[in-house]
C-alpha cells in the first residue's frame, strides 16, 4: 500500500514546496495589482461609480415622509430609464423664468430643445432653458383675436405641435375669440422663430352661451389623433350628458386626412347616437388632461361645480366613456341630489371636497430621468391652495398617494403642468412663473 504522505494536499509539502512559492508570489502580486488599479484596471472608486451608472431606477415606491431618504434601492425590469442616483430626500421647484402675462401653458416641440409658453393674452413665446433667454419677439401672437380680457377663463388656452411637426411645421391652437365662441385653429411654422400669421384655419369653431368652462387642452396620443378638450360653457343642464354636441365632450380627430379633418372610424358615434367626433363626455371643465403614452391611458382633471374636484383615468380604448357630469360630481349624485342614475357612468380615480381646494390642475405621469424613484406616478395640483399630489395608477385603482405640501410649499396658483424636451416636469403660475420639478439628493 502506497504511504499516504506522498500525495498529501498541503501546500506546505515538502515535494509542492516550488510551485508554492510561485503560487505566493503570483497571489502577492494580483493583491497588489487589484488594490491599485482594481479589477481591469480600474479603481475601486471607478468600480463604485460604474456600478450606480448601470443600476436599474429604483423601483416604484414612494419617500416615507417629507425630507426621509429612501433606505434602500431596489431594480424594476419596467422601462424607467437607468441613471446614477444619491438617495432621494424630496421635491423641490426650480423657477425658469419669472414675469411672463398669465401664462397658461408650456409644452416641447419635436426636434427641440427649447420651451413654449402659451400666455392667456394671446402670445406663444420660446425659452431655451439651456441659456436662460426668452426670445424678445412672439413665435405667434394672437391677442387681436382673443377675448382674453373679458375673464380669466378666457383666451388662449392650449398648444400641441404635429407629431412630424418636424418635417411639415403643423401646429395647433385653442383660443377662445372676440364673440365668447371657441376656436380651433391651425397655422404653419414660417422658421425656427415664427409662425406663418396668415396661415390661420380654423376647423372647430363651437358657439357659446357663456363665458365660463372652455377648457382647451390638445394633445396628440399614440394613435397619431388630436384629442380636443371643450368645456360645457357652464350650462351644465344642457349639455353635460348630450353627446350630439361638443361642449362637455373630449373630441377625437385625425388631422392626416379628410377636410378640414378626418373622423375615426372608431370612434364611439362614427355611425350614430352623437355627434362622430366626440370621443367621451359627461364631463364639466376638463381643463388640463394628459395622454401618458407608455400606458396608454388619458388622465383628466375635471374641475368641480360646488363640492368636489377630480381625477379621472381610463384606457384610451375603449372609447365612449361618459365621466357623469351633470348627473355626478366627483363620487356623489349631483342632478338629482339623491338616488341619481349611475348606470354606465364612469367614477374618478380620486377626488377632493372644497375644503381642501377649489379648482384642479391635472398634470402628467412622470416619464423622466432625473427622479426615477417617481417614474409612472401622476402629478396634479390645485389652482386655489397651490399644493401638488401625486399617485400611481394600476389597475384601474391608485398606489402610493403623497402630498408634497412639506417639501414644496404652495406653488401659488398653478395654471398648467407640461414637458420639457426632457420629460421633466414643468409649470406654469398665474402670477408669471415657469417652473420645474427637481429633486432633493
Amino acid at each position: 500500500m502506497a504511504d499516504p504522505s506522498r500525495f498529501s494536499s498541503s501546500p506546505l509539502a515538502r515535494h509542492n514546496a516550488p510551485f508554492t512559492i510561485l503560487i505566493i508570489l503570483a497571489g502577492t502580486a494580483l493583491t497588489w495589482f487589484t488594490l491599485t488599479h482594481g479589477v481591469f484596471g480600474r479603481s475601486t472608486a471607478d468600480q463604485d461609480v460604474a456600478a450606480a451608472v448601470t443600476t436599474q431606477a429604483p423601483a416604484l415606491q414612494p419617500i416615507a415622509s417629507a425630507g426621509e431618504p429612501v433606505d434602500e434601492i431596489t431594480t424594476t425590469s419596467a422601462t424607467a430609464p437607468a441613471v446614477a442616483v444619491l438617495p432621494l430626500k424630496g421635491l423641490s421647484t426650480e423657477v425658469l423664468l419669472e414675469g411672463l402675462a398669465q401664462p397658461s401653458f408650456a409644452t416641447s416641440a419635436p426636434g427641440d430643445d427649447r420651451i413654449y409658453i402659451i400666455e392667456r393674452g394671446g402670445r406663444v413665446l420660446i425659452f431655451d432653458p439651456a441659456t436662460g433667454t426668452l426670445n424678445p419677439d412672439p413665435y405667434l401672437d394672437v391677442a387681436h383675436k382673443t377675448n382674453a380680457n373679458t375673464g380669466i377663463e378666457l383666451g388662449l388656452l392650449g398648444l400641441a405641435f404635429h407629431p412630424d411637426f418636424v418635417e411639415n411645421g403643423r401646429l395647433f391652437i385653442y383660443y377662445t375669440d372676440k364673440s365668447d365662441n371657441t376656436a380651433v385653429a391651425e397655422y404653419a411654422r414660417l422658421d425656427s422663430e415664427t409662425v406663418d400669421p396668415t396661415s390661420e384655419r380654423i376647423f372647430v369653431s363651437v358657439e357659446r352661451r357663456g363665458v365660463r368652462h372652455n377648457a382647451g387642452m390638445l394633445q396628440f396620443g399614440p394613435d397619431g389623433y388630436l384629442y380636443i378638450a371643450i368645456g360645457d360653457g357652464g350650462l351644465f343642464e344642457e349639455f353635460g350628458q348630450d353627446p350630439s354636441q361638443f361642449l362637455g365632450t373630449i373630441l377625437r380627430l385625425d388631422m392626416n386626412s379628410g377636410d378640414p379633418y378626418g373622423v375615426p372610424d372608431d370612434n364611439p358615434f362614427f355611425t350614430g347616437g352623437g355627434a362622430p367626433e366626440v370621443w367621451a363626455y359627461g364631463l364639466r371643465n376638463p381643463w388640463r388632461f394628459a395622454i401618458d403614452r407608455a400606458s396608454n391611458t388619458i388622465f383628466i382633471g375635471d374641475v368641480g361645480q360646488a363640492d368636489a374636484e377630480e381625477v379621472n383615468a381610463v384606457a384610451l380604448e375603449p372609447v365612449g366613456y361618459n365621466f357623469g357630469w351633470p348627473v355626478m360630481e366627483g363620487f356623489a349624485c349631483w342632478l338629482p341630489r339623491d338616488d341619481c342614475d349611475t348606470t354606465d357612468k364612469v367614477l374618478p380615480v380620486t377626488a377632493y371636497a372644497h375644503d381642501d381646494g377649489c379648482s384642479v390642475t391635472g398634470g402628467y405621469v412622470y416619464r423622466g430621468s432625473q427622479i426615477p424613484e417617481f417614474y409612472g406616478h401622476y402629478f396634479y395640483a390645485d389652482w386655489c391652495l397651490g399644493w401638488v399630489r401625486s399617485f400611481e395608477f394600476t389597475d384601474g385603482g391608485i398606489l402610493n398617494p403623497r402630498d408634497w405640501t412639506e417639501d414644496m410649499g404652495s406653488l401659488g396658483q398653478v395654471t398648467s403642468f407640461g414637458l420639457d424636451p426632457d420629460g421633466e416636469l414643468i409649470y406654469t403660475t398665474f402670477e408669471g412663473v415657469l417652473g420645474r420639478i427637481i429633486p432633493e439628493r
